[in-house]
């Protein structure tokens, strides 16, 4: 019989985590939530239990909170619970609220791990799904025990396991009768395809299970190897990754290495076929990725919005769309430095309002120090500013004349000199 608390705490000490933290549970109600939070506590793990009631079985949703209420009462576990209505995709909208409402607890009880109820047979789904959509080794290898913050020792216990569990321990649970629904995939593949793979083949659960965990060894060995062969080609620093690319490379090293970064397999063949059209750029969920002359530049997803904001004469701070403060002063300084984050222009030059915004094709400033005009563009390409940072550059404006290039330069025509009576002064600041 399997030992279940010390499978728990061999997870726990796998995964580099103490037992002396606070952890966050999902608890819906069933079976694996509340197997696995009378698991946590019978090793005297400290355990703060989140519930969501999203209504959509009426009286039955209030009987599983209520018994979540019950039983977090008697147990003396902190417990908070939260009600929804969901209108459209109801799992995709339920994932979504339930994830942001355990990520708002979390941060509030300063737990630094989230617990969720997932288990072997939830891997199982997981892996026929993502087979059925084609995908590669990283969908093939399942569920994460562990990502970021979020932990699924529950993976390591059958759903069979966890109902032994609930009985052994008498663990009151309610049965969701929308699991037998197939109208839902999940659904459809538990109860049409893999409950009678179990029943025909009697070690198919161990079987599917010991096939998952090769995937998910091979795939981190994967992972190791093409890390190796990449890295004298890969540059990290605060805000980017810089790729060069290398022919001599097989492909598929680039192809791996940009799904990492949630590219799906078209996409990342794509831009692996093309290595050098400089200029484009293709987006995932949350990362980004350009071509700036030679070099593909990865860094998180940058939404180009249309931004412009309005600076009045007693205007003292702004926050977006990036973070500047503004100070009006009679008194000359005796010594001042125009740098890339702070500027004094001669305030009698200036005409209000200012205004903010990002720079456009065509927009010219006189730099501080020259007689003539330049294109920002050609500033931009004169200092090597990678395509990523150029749509992130922004522009500060008086009567339509282009003062300052934010970051870069400011206007001669707008400096300080021997006849200057009162000086305005920008400076950027952390927004």
């Amino acid at each position: 019989m399997i030992d279940y608390q010390n499978t728990l705490l061999a997870f726990l000490q796998e995964n580099e985590i103490a037992s002396s933290e606070t952890f966050l549970m999902g608890i819906s109600g069933g079976v694996d939530s509340m197997s696995l939070l009378h698991l946590f506590q019978t090793c005297g793990l400290k355990v703060i239990a989140a519930h969501v009631n999203y209504q959509l079985r009426k009286e039955e949703s209030d009987l599983d909170e209520k018994l979540v209420l019950d039983y977090c009462h008697a147990n003396h576990i902190e417990l908070f619970t939260k009600r929804v209505e969901i209108n459209k995709n109801v799992q995709v909208e339920a994932r979504e609220i339930r994830y942001t409402y355990f990520h708002q607890l979390a941060n509030q009880k300063n737990c630094n791990y989230i617990v969720t109820a997932h288990h072997q047979n939830d891997d199982h789904e997981t892996f026929l799904l993502h087979l059925i959509r084609g995908s590669g080794m990283k969908g093939l290898k399942g569920i994460p025990k562990k990502r970021s913050i979020i932990i699924r020792p529950g993976m390591c216990f059958s759903k069979k396991q966890l109902l032994d569990y609930a009985k052994l321990n008498q663990v009151p649970y309610r049965e969701d009768q929308s699991n037998h629904e197939v109208k839902y995939d999940r659904n459809f593949l538990r109860n049409n395809v893999l409950n009678p793979i179990y029943k025909r083949f009697g070690k198919a659960e161990t079987g599917i299970t010991q096939s998952i965990g090769y995937l998910k060894k091979d795939y981190t060995l994967l992972e190791e190897l093409i890390n190796e062969k990449l890295e004298r080609h890969i540059k990290y620093d605060n805000k980017h990754i810089k790729i060069n690319y290398d022919k001599s490379i097989n492909p598929l090293c680039y192809i791996f290495y940009l799904k990492e970064f949630g590219f799906n397999h078209v996409q990342a063949e794509s831009w692996v076929s093309n290595p050098k059209q400089s200029g484009k750029i293709m987006v995932a969920k949350e990362f980004q990725i350009t071509q700036d002359r030679n070099i593909w530049i990865i860094s998180k997803r940058f939404e180009k919005k249309e931004m412009k904001v309005e600076i009045s004469n007693h205007c003292k701070m702004i926050k977006e769309p990036l973070g500047l403060s503004f100070h009006n002063s009679e008194d000359i300084p005796k010594e001042y430095t125009n740098t890339n984050n702070v500027v004094f222009f001669d305030a009698d030059k200036l005409s209000f309002p200012l205004t903010v915004r990002r720079w456009e094709n065509g927009d010219k400033i006189r730099p501080l120090g020259m007689k003539g005009s330049k294109k920002i563009s050609d500033i931009l390409i004169d200092k090597k500013i990678p395509l990523i940072d150029k749509e992130k550059t922004f522009v500060v404006t008086s009567n339509g004349y282009i003062i300052w290039l934010i970051g870069y330069t400011m206007s001669d025509q707008f400096k300080i000199n021997n006849t200057t009576k009162r000086v305005y002064k920008i400076e950027r600041i952390s927004s």
